[in-house]
């Protein structure tokens, strides 16, 4: 699945593994994320791995950086 145009995602390949059970199409497939590799080599990891560590503040951080823009 590629991401959407005009936006930071673009160009981004994202895989996905989709399982569907004997009940489909009455339950739903489950979806997972077949994410690679993260850039260890990035300082930002560390940092990313804190903030997920403690679910408040990285909410705070999210809503700090991406405030949608004032009607």
């Amino acid at each position: 699945m590629g991401g959407s145009k005009e936006t930071v995602f673009e160009g981004t390949e994202y895989r996905l593994s989709l399982s569907f059970s004997n009940d489909y199409p009455f339950k739903p497939p489950k979806i997972r994320s077949l994410l690679g590799e993260p850039n260890i080599s990035s300082p930002l990891n560390t940092q990313a791995a804190q903030l997920w560590s403690n679910q408040e503040e990285y909410r705070k951080m999210v809503e700090k950086l991406y405030k949608p823009p004032s009607a």
